[in-house]
């Protein structure tokens, strides 16, 4: 085992030693990223002991920097992971998660300069300030720990708000130089649309040129062998003739609130296979040439898994929905759609044994096994990781090969709880308390990073309005009442400038 040295901000912004329930946002992952255990015991105030696998390992913990907001942060070595002899060894965590994320900032500026992407002196000012702090906790780390842990925390504020905008500068620079020319699909989940002369369409229709549907099993075969056609084809004909590209989501998803319809009593792997194959064929042969985009299976790797499917299982499901679909559509864009990117919940609060899949480990697997599908579906709920860390994790998922579509983004524009939404509290602090102004900043940032890589061919917010039903709490672009917000603005004066050059 190795002891982790612990600091964290009390409310009065000053650097403490950790209580023990930083346990719980405490595990050891792989160099990619994939959570490997749990396995932390605290010790006392401060001091944490964690196993030591047999391989290169890395360090997540989720803390708030003052300055900058609440988040998950690694410390990977700078870049080269822990080996088994630092067993026996105490760390300042605080000052490796500052030294690597210095490492990763370093080789982002590098990136700029070798593009010709020119900062501004500001941000150059925060890197020298960044080195400047890490230099001095070095330094005095092995003689005061207390105070290299609070330079290493000033560190961190400093890395992390620059790198966020040396990401957000690099990724300007390549959509400035670098011109699309296939038709990128902006998109959103259009749950609400069915009036053509309402204000939740008119202004639905001034940003997206793509509009994600709800085929919940649940929802839309309520009775068995009795789906409800009508309301899906009055949507997809009406979206279709405002010349929006549409997607049906899901084919499969097994959770039990939406993707398992209430009628199925027997619930073994068989007969749930059988049923999801005839639904797709249907589905997909129905809408064959008005929805050709489809959500094969949502989340499968064992994230939403109510039935207790085996991996094998879930690999079969995910093979039968690529197939079928491609079967009654030869036309048909499948898109395998995941969710929790990082697989935080693989290891799971508390637990000591590491029983699931994350995502990437899912796609791995499904390419290895030779099934066939277009595209990785990615959500994005995911603030606690900052855009630097999004950046990093798209050019992981970049390995496999295929397009990516980012298939659902929900930030919060207010700290107040909305009872109208599926989520009720907004989550986590980004620079400063949820507001307007804050989620367009964020969703400013995220779009650009995603926008201006090749291999992202979609992004996809989750919810359009407030008005009630929506999923992540304050998360539209409209209010409850249908007035535009400030993320509507940005977006579309985004999306406007794109499309112009």
């Amino acid at each position: 085992r190795v002891n982790l040295r612990v600091f964290v901000p009390d409310q009065a912004g000053n650097i403490v030693p950790a209580k023990s329930d930083l346990v719980n946002n405490l595990y050891v992952m792989d160099l990619n990223y994939d959570p490997i255990h749990k396995d932390v015991k605290f010790v006392e105030d401060g001091l944490f002991s964690i196993l030591v696998p047999n391989r290169p390992f890395a360090i997540a913990t989720a803390i708030t920097v003052p300055g900058f907001g609440y988040a998950w942060l690694f410390a990977d070595n700078d870049g080269k992971g822990y080996q088994q002899s630092v067993a026996g060894s105490e760390l300042l965590l605080n000052l490796e998660l500052a030294s690597s994320r210095f490492f990763t900032l370093q080789s982002y500026y590098k990136k700029c300069k070798s593009e010709g992407c020119q900062l501004s002196t500001s941000i150059k000012r925060q890197i020298d300030k960044a080195s400047a702090l890490l230099n001095r906790a070095r330094f005095l780390r092995p003689t005061d720990m207390a105070k290299a842990a609070t330079l290493s925390m000033a560190s961190l504020k400093e890395s992390m708000w620059a790198g966020e905008e040396v990401a957000f500068e690099l990724a300007k620079h390549r959509i400035a130089r670098n011109k699309r020319e296939e038709r990128f699909l902006f998109g959103c989940n259009a749950f609400k649309y069915n009036n053509p002369d309402g204000d939740y369409e008119r202004y639905f229709r001034e940003i997206f040129n793509y509009a994600t549907l709800p085929f919940y099993w649940r929802g839309f075969e309520p009775t068995q062998g009795k789906p409800n056609w009508d309301r899906l084809d009055r949507m997809s004909d009406l979206l279709g003739k405002a010349g929006i590209t549409l997607k049906g989501h899901p084919l499969i998803w097994v959770y039990d609130t939406a993707g398992i319809p209430s009628w199925l009593e027997d619930k073994t792997f068989g007969n749930f296979y059988r049923l999801s194959k005839y639904r797709i064929h249907d589905i997909v042969e129905h809408y064959k040439g008005r929805i050709d985009i489809w959500d094969v299976i949502n989340e499968a790797h064992e994230f939403a898994n109510a039935l207790n499917f085996s991996r094998e299982q879930l690999l079969e499901l995910t093979r039968m929905a690529c197939e079928e679909t491609h079967r009654a559509n030869p036309n048909a864009i499948r898109i395998i759609n995941n969710t929790m990117m990082w697989g935080q919940y693989a290891v799971g609060l508390g637990d000591k044994k590491r029983t699931k899949w994350t995502p990437r480990e899912y796609i791995a697997d499904v390419v290895s096994a030779g099934i066939d599908f277009e595209v990785i579906g990615i959500q994005m709920y995911y603030f606690h990781n900052d855009i630097l860390e999004i950046d990093r994790l798209l050019d992981r998922f970049e390995v496999f090969g295929k397009p990516i579509h980012i298939t659902e983004i929900g930030v919060s524009s207010s700290t107040a709880e909305d009872q109208a939404s599926h989520v009720k509290h907004p989550h986590g602090l980004w620079r400063e308390p949820w507001s307007e102004k804050i989620q367009a900043d964020y969703l400013e940032r995220l779009y650009t990073v995603a926008y201006s890589k090749p291999y992202v061919k979609a992004i996809t917010n989750w919810d359009f309005s407030d008005e009630g039903g929506h999923f992540w709490p304050h998360g539209g672009f409209l209010s409850s009442d249908l007035k535009p917000k400030e993320s509507f603005f940005r977006l579309k004066g985004l999306i406007q400038d794109w499309l112009s050059h």
